[in-house]
């Protein structure tokens, strides 16, 4: 008997077993949790929060480049305004994403999964201040 079927007949005492390429069983030991826990948020507020996101990832891009252009250039003043509605504008869009996010987080539902069933979580009331 070779070392590799000694060792799957040790592994016969798992609870199921699968027969192999060789016909020899192989011990399957699956576990699962007793329950899970799923955060279900707005699909339209997500959307909204990953639009804002991108949106200042665009603006702040276009910023840190209007500042490089505006390092480079002799006449700086269009250069230095447009910079300036840039970042307030990647700044805003941040901010807005932020508030979007903690407004999102507050109304989100947290269901607790178990394998007999599912059942909603009471959370506790957060205050955003």
């Amino acid at each position: 008997m070779s070392e590799e079927q000694k060792h799957v007949e040790d592994a016969g005492d798992a609870p199921s077993t699968v027969q192999g390429l060789n016909s020899a069983p192989f011990g399957v030991n699956i576990s699962f949790p007793e329950s899970v826990v799923i955060k279900m948020v707005d699909a339209s507020a997500l959307d909204d929060y990953e639009n804002l996101l991108f949106f200042s990832a665009f603006f702040f891009s276009a910023f840190v480049g209007f500042v490089i252009a505006t390092i480079q250039a002799r006449d700086t003043t269009p250069w230095a305004i447009m910079s300036i509605v840039l970042a307030a504008a990647a700044g805003g869009s941040l901010r807005w994403a932020w508030r979007k996010r903690a407004t999102m987080k507050a109304r989100s539902k947290e269901f607790k999964v178990k394998m007999s069933g599912i059942e909603e979580v009471k959370a506790a009331p957060t205050s955003n201040a």
